[in-house]
């Protein structure tokens, strides 16, 4: 008994074409692969908190329960650090 199935054939299917890169191209996608981690961490880890404390530096921040209450003070916390919370340094003579 033979197999009456008649196969329909495909659409024009055409293969995706690879993207070629060349030498360069390739060692900089590598270098930013290998660096995205690290770049991820800087970014997590240092710059976040580093710009957030900078933020922080122009409040007042006064710790309730539960919460932190903050009052915009400018550089005053900058002029208390500068000029009356130094410590005098002698030099020997």
């Amino acid at each position: 008994m033979a197999d009456k199935t008649v196969k329909k054939p495909l659409k024009n299917i055409t293969p995706k074409k690879k993207i070629e890169l060349t030498y360069k191209q390739q060692k900089l996608l590598w270098g930013i692969i290998f660096l995205l981690p690290w770049m991820i961490g800087v970014t997590m880890l240092f710059a976040v908190p580093f710009f957030e404390s900078l933020r922080y530096s122009f409040y007042e921040l006064t710790p309730r329960a539960g919460e932190i209450l903050k009052e915009f003070i400018g550089l005053d916390n900058y002029v208390y650090a500068f000029n009356e919370h130094v410590l005098e340094i002698r030099v020997l003579k």
